[in-house]
């Protein structure tokens, strides 16, 4: 059986215990809340390497629509549809920039 003295060492060890735990589990929290506020200079190659992938992709869709377009030309609503596309993706591109920075 355990004397009062043993009871109290036993629970200020675990009360010890949980604010070690608490302390630990608050300061994790704020290394994954803040991050690394700025790139690094491999985030910044990789962020580069995506612009590129994307814009070569764009170009040869491009490439694509226009040697289609000279098989079939489009007809207006074809045109229209097109012009429609091209604003949504502007807009789109524009928030992204905005939500970046």
């Amino acid at each position: 059986m355990q004397t009062e003295h043993e009871k109290t060492l036993e629970e200020n060890d675990m009360e010890m215990g949980r604010k070690y735990w608490l302390t630990s589990a608050v300061v994790a929290g704020l290394f994954l809340v803040t991050g690394c506020s700025d790139p690094g200079p491999a985030e910044e190659a990789g962020e580069q390497v995506d612009e590129t992938v994307d814009e070569t992709g764009e170009a040869a869709e491009e490439t694509a629509q226009q040697a289609e377009d000279a098989i079939d030309p489009p007809g207006p609503a074809e045109r229209a549809g097109r012009k429609i596309d091209e604003a949504v993706e502007g807009t789109r591109e524009k928030i992204d920039e905005m939500t970046d920075n």
